[in-house]
């Protein structure tokens, strides 16, 4: 029988293609316009163009954009550097950073300017080359910048390794100059560079003879390595004139929807010597012998490039994920480990009494049990009951623990009773919570205050759409059923004004009429309230749209980051809201505002560990290590609660379109926040990740009733959902947990197992007992970026798959067939955002951290969500000397930081590094921060030369 909540993904699926279909065909030019040099990317499913042209003469840059490579659209002015002879632009998105960058051509100098988006605008940073021209840089997949250039007098295509989007490091190398026939037809020319790399090797196209003459034409270079020395192509160049057709050259290759290469280059209107141009587009291919080849047409109809697979309308769901039921989990991972530790201890002894007698009281029943101390007592009464039904129900779907069943059954009993109670004294029936409604009377006079109502009441719905979904209670969703046509009769009275003060939350403080997630719950209930024939379940999607406020959406949707000094838990919560009610009601204004806020957040707001907040709160764009004030690192950097709710918003959005940024994020805060943040031997959960080097974690009570003790107590059980997402007949396999997924309705489990925790070579093995037809989806981490292995029965099939992607296997499975995904891991650096010399360190997937010892440390580590801000390092005396004890790293390769960790022998993922302390050199140990507990630690360090 299909389980509720997988039923309700398939009944909420958007019906959209998602093969790479063939876009129309084409005739060049592709744009009839006077550009030339142009330089393409493709950001968030758009193509955008930058071409030399006519801005003021000479003076700037114009964008266009595409769908798919051929429509193009003039759009704005997007640089306008007030210098003359602007030329041969470069646009270059940082993975790190999110930010963009342009590398322009102006009076012959080559600089940078920065934008925030591809729209810019821009704003020039520094100059970087006089006497130079044409720049293009190039990120290979180790993450090693090049940017490569021409040198004046003389042509000369150089390179110059970068340590940074705008920092050269080590000398410039010569790499190619006018030689060769074709380039010295019509003038000596070299110029226009652009690298690809294929199958390990590197090719670096370029341009040669007068850019000015009908001769101006194509060749290729190719090395093993980005720094050179380069051999010339036997057969240059590959693209030149023909008949009717002239001068083509200086351009950008590009790979389309279906992976296929192609060429966006410039060609001469007449073959007279003058600067007459228009754009064109034509495929490139790599024959057997890895050899380049490519032809220039004009007017001849060509078929178009693929359109992009994973592009579909950010307001349909593209694929499904998995729910706990179809996902469990296996030996050799630290996340089996922290789920049993779950199940078997910290959420085992709680008492599901103790959590209902809040209840009972509001409904003035009667319960022996004693109610926790803390929040569930006062501030959120009740927010740990709604928890406690979402952890328990998804505990018995992860793991198929009856006790949890009877468990959830008990409690919705028990909430039953109160709900029934409440009903003979309240105005309108359906109302359940452990808190009057006086609070909610309160918010709806004053706008504010009055314990934060709906946050706690989304934690009642949830839990009660997750008893039904999991454990099949159907009196559940009954009851969630009256609670949201309460909410709805609620708001009914009120006037738009009152509802508009009511949940706008943009204020610089925890807001007290912070709502959560409920719209997100609100349309789960819709769409199973439909799935099960319910009469007018789109009214609940109708109430969810109240809480989805245009003052939030707005300024996403015009890509406008208006995030800082709002709490960011309450935000990321309605973020997640919008991408569901977007996949749901295919709304695109709530999909792109919710994907804006992903990459805002991500992109700008967000530390190493994958986490984000300074004290609870977003703060200033781009501030990670070096802010003061409110956004200094200090002891309250990011909460627990908010990783939670962006891993949701990720999924969610991997459901609109399943893109690999999507589970690179993933990955990264799950690994380095969530799960470690849980204590190992008992379970305990961290409000707030101490980040600035040197603080140390402290841990919640056993019996805490904060808000990340709520949230801790459904993670475990969360474990699996964002390892397998499907859609038809493909399988995308997201993480590397080891994990039995039960693809029941193709009649396939695939089981996933690796030899230790975060081992880099992965094994799966099908089971079925007819065979199946399933194209598999392996993602290549961003992180992959050595030599990527797949071998399928034992055969090593061809490499070659780029880091940022996924692998795929098409076939028709039987029972027994197995694969190998192996992904090398080694040491890699990630630069702050906000300061050159403060780096972090990752082994794959795994963020590292400095084990910085006990001293000065408490002698406990457990207390409240502010133990680490009374201990952190402000007062006089010892405190402040544990900061001093924070080492600096001594790093030999300046374009290659990590370089320095050496592997100690026999303890996998640990390392050591040169460093200093107080001027004194010291060996620094480095391990996964998941395994550092009850110390000091540092995951970020100051890098300087070692000499």
């Amino acid at each position: 029988m299909m389980s509720s909540y997988h039923w309700f993904f398939m009944v909420a699926l958007a019906v959209v293609s998602h093969a790479a279909d063939a876009a129309e065909t084409y005739r060049n030019p592709i744009i009839d316009e006077n550009l030339a040099d142009p330089a393409v990317i493709r950001h968030d499913g758009t193509y955008y163009l930058y071409a030399t042209g006519e801005v003021d003469g000479d003076n700037g840059y114009r964008v266009y954009t595409s769908a798919d490579l051929l429509n193009w659209k003039r759009g704005p002015v997007v640089f306008r550097p007030g210098q003359r002879h602007v030329w041969a632009p470069d646009v270059w998105r940082d993975p790190a950073s999110g930010r963009f960058y342009l590398y322009y051509t102006a009076s012959m100098t080559v600089s940078v300017a920065e934008g925030e988006g591809p729209l810019g605008p821009f704003t020039v940073r520094k100059k970087l080359f006089d006497n130079a021209i044409d720049a293009h840089l190039f990120r290979d997949d180790d993450g090693r910048l090049y940017l490569y250039f021409v040198q004046l007098p003389g042509f000369r295509i150089t390179v110059q390794p970068m340590a940074r989007s705008t920092e050269p490091t080590g000398e410039p190398r010569v790499v190619l100059q006018p030689e060769s026939a074709w380039e010295t037809r019509n003038g000596h020319v070299t110029e226009g560079p652009w690298m690809i790399k294929h199958d390990g090797r590197y090719y670096l196209l370029y341009s040669g003879s007068g850019a000015d003459t009908p001769d101006y034409a194509v060749g290729y270079a190719t090395s093993t390595s980005p720094l050179g020395p380069f051999t010339r192509a036997e057969h240059n160049p590959i693209l030149h004139r023909a008949d009717g057709l002239f001068g083509p050259g200086h351009g950008c290759a590009i790979r389309d929807g279906g992976g296929r290469w192609w060429f966006v280059y410039h060609q001469k209107r007449t073959d007279r010597r003058e600067w007459d141009r228009f754009i064109c587009l034509d495929p490139l291919r790599f024959d057997e012998q890895g050899r380049l080849q490519g032809r220039a047409t004009r007017g001849e109809l060509l078929p178009g490039p693929a359109l992009p697979k994973e592009d579909t309308p950010t307001g349909s769901r593209q694929v499904i994920g998995f729910g706990p039921d179809r996902v469990h989990l296996i030996e050799a991972s630290p996340f089996k480990e922290r789920q049993e530790l779950h199940r078997t201890v910290y959420l085992r002894n709680l008492d599901p009494d103790r959590l209902l007698a809040p209840f009972f009281h509001n409904a003035k029943l009667s319960l022996p049990a004693k109610r926790y101390p803390g929040w569930d007592s006062g501030f959120i009464e009740g927010h740990m009951g709604g928890h406690y039904l979402s952890a328990a129900s998804r505990m018995y779907a992860a793991t198929g623990d009856p006790s949890y069943k009877a468990n959830v059954d008990h409690f919705v009993a028990g909430l039953k009773k109160c709900q029934q109670a409440l009903d003979l004294r309240e105005a309108h029936p359906g109302y359940l919570s452990a808190f009057p409604v006086a609070k909610l009377e309160q918010l709806e006079a004053i706008g504010h205050g009055g314990s934060v109502p709906y946050y706690t009441l989304h934690k009642i719905l949830a839990g009660l759409i997750d008893a039904y979904a999991f454990c099949n209670n159907a009196q559940a969703l009954d009851m969630a059923v009256d609670l949201s046509d309460y909410i709805a009769w609620r708001m009914s009275k009120l006037s738009e004004q009152q509802v508009a003060k009511m949940l706008e939350t943009n204020f610089q403080e925890n807001p007290g009429n912070e709502h959560g997630g409920i719209a997100e719950a609100l349309v789960d209930l819709s769409a199973y309230s439909q799935a099960r024939g319910d009469a007018n379940s789109g009214r609940h999607i109708k109430l969810a749209s109240i809480f989805l406020r245009d003052w939030f959406i707005d300024p996403l949707v015009a890509g406008e980051d208006r995030l800082s000094g709002l709490h960011g838990n309450s935000h990321a919560a309605i973020a997640s809201s919008l991408a569901r009610y977007a996949a749901v009601t295919g709304d695109q204004r709530a999909g792109k505002a919710a994907r804006q806020f992903w990459e805002h957040v991500v992109g700008h707001h967000s530390f190493a560990n994958g986490g984000n907040s300074f004290d609870e709160k977003l703060r200033d764009r781009g501030v990670e290590v070096s802010g003061r004030g409110n956004s200094a690192l200090a002891a309250g950097t990011a909460e627990y609660c908010n990783t939670h709710n962006m891993l949701k918003l990720t999924r969610n959005l991997f459901e609109l379109s399943p893109r690999a940024e999507y589970a690179d994020y993933y990955e990264r805060a799950l690994s380095n926040h969530i799960l470690a943040t849980i204590e190992p031997r008992t379970g305990q959960v961290c409000y707030l990740t101490s980040l600035r080097p040197g603080d140390f974690r402290s841990y919640l009570p056993v019996d805490g009733t904060f808000c990340c003790n709520g949230t801790g107590l459904e993670n475990p059980a969360r474990f699996g959902d964002g390892i397998y997402f499907h859609r038809d007949d493909t399988l995308w396999v997201n993480l590397y947990i080891p994990s039995v997924l039960d693809w029941r309705e193709k009649g396939i489990k695939l089981r996933q197992e690796a030899e230790s925790p975060f081992d880099e070579t992965i094994r799966f093995t099908v089971e079925t007992k007819q065979p199946v037809t399933v194209k598999l989806r392996l993602r290549i981490p961003n992180w992959a970026t050595g030599k990527n292995t797949l071998s399928l029965d034992g055969k090593l099939q061809p490499d070659g798959v780029p880091a940022g992607s996924y692998a795929e296997i098409a076939r028709t499975w039987q029972n027994g067939d197995s694969f190998e995904l192996k992904l090398p891991m080694q040491p890699w650096s990630r630069p702050s955002m906000d300061d050159p010399q403060m780096w972090s360190f990752f082994y794959g997937p795994v963020l590292l951290a400095a084990a910085l010892g006990r001293d000065a440390m408490p002698p406990s580590d457990t207390g409240d969500k502010w133990l680490g801000l009374r201990i952190d390092g402000k007062a006089a005396g010892q405190h402040t000397a544990a900061y001093d004890q924070v080492p600096v790293l001594l790093a030999d390769d300046p374009g290659n930081f990590a370089a320095c960790l050496k592997a100690v022998p026999e303890k996998p993922h640990q390392f050591q590094a040169p460093g200093r302390v107080a001027g004194k050199s010291t060996n620094v140990t480095l391990c996964p921060l998941h395994t550092v507990h009850h110390q000091r630690f540092a995951v970020y360090l100051k890098v300087i030369p070692a000499q």
